[in-house]
């Protein structure tokens, strides 16, 4: 995406929420926010690109420690981590998001795109080993995750509907 996307995040921002977030160039977050990565909790690999995010996010050994704990963490933490950019108090979380964003309105537009085209491209490129080898195996086991998680959902549908019309015999 070429615009500059900015996550105002409040409240809870659980697995897919977090993700979510940090797919966002810049990353406002109200003070009493919380974040968890429950995944592993309820037996499914965390998918749809998340390790590697999370791995150039905040490197490898936290991404490790928050995805197979499934512990719950802070705004403050977040911001330690390299998470967020920015945390406010509650009250005053969209007017914060709406300054940052007027803000960078009042900016030429094309230097703030050349700047999220260099971060994101050194960010993709940051990795151990030939980039395309572990870009290939990257893709590889991001897919593997997100398979595995869609055939999981899939099988719990056709449980759920095999449960629901299919009377069974009492045994």
């Amino acid at each position: 995406m070429r615009a500059i996307t900015i996550s105002q995040v409040h409240g809870h921002a659980i697995g897919g929420g977090l993700l979510l977030a940090t797919a966002c160039d810049l990353r406002v977050v109200a003070a009493d926010t919380v974040f968890s990565i429950p995944e592993v909790e309820i037996e499914i690999p965390l998918a749809w690109g998340g390790i590697p995010r999370l791995v150039r996010e905040i490197g490898p050994a936290m991404t490790k420690e928050l995805v197979m704990t499934c512990r719950r963490f802070s705004a403050a933490e977040a911001k330690a981590l390299g998470t967020v950019n920015r945390v406010v108090p509650a009250a005053r979380l969209e007017q914060e998001a709406l300054d940052l964003a007027r803000y960078l309105l009042g900016k030429p537009a094309a230097p703030l795109v050349m700047t999220k085209d260099h971060v994101n491209a050194v960010a993709q490129s940051m990795g151990a080993g030939a980039p395309h080898q572990a870009s290939a195996t990257i893709r590889r086991l991001t897919w593997r995750a997100t398979s595995f998680t869609l055939l999981l959902a899939l099988s719990v549908v056709a449980a759920d509907y095999v449960f629901r019309f299919v009377e069974l015999p009492a045994i």
